[in-house]
């Protein structure tokens, strides 16, 4: 029990750090991050400056990942579509930015997903 505990506060203790990491590399990036603190937890999200649009880092043992997080809010699921499918069209040129040479390659393909 001791050891299992010592093992998650260790993970918890790693995970800090890489979010201050990312927070303070994002940071000279984007204004989008601005005022998000690092946390324990696997998951670090906010808005954009779009409505309804918000984005969200996560981060698992062996996966790390950035969400668009797609949600206009009640009644609007055909703008959620909407906005997902033009998300969706441009993915090879958003996939192959200028910008991307800052990020790491995926090592497995990437997919969109929405709700």
């Amino acid at each position: 029990m001791a050891e299992e505990k010592e093992k998650s506060h260790a993970r918890f203790v790693e995970r800090l750090k890489f979010w201050e990491g990312l927070l303070e590399f994002a940071s000279k990036k984007t204004q989008l991050h601005a005022g998000r603190s690092p946390t324990k937890d696997n998951l670090i999200g906010g808005p954009t400056d779009i409505t309804g649009i918000n984005l969200n880092y996560v981060v698992l043992e062996h996966e790390a990942r950035v969400e668009i997080w797609i949600g206009r809010g009640s009644g609007r699921a055909a703008e959620n579509e909407d906005i997902f499918k033009r998300l969706f069209d441009q993915r090879q040129a958003i996939e192959h930015a200028p910008s991307a040479a800052d990020r790491p390659k995926p090592r497995r393909r990437s997919t969109f997903s929405h709700r």
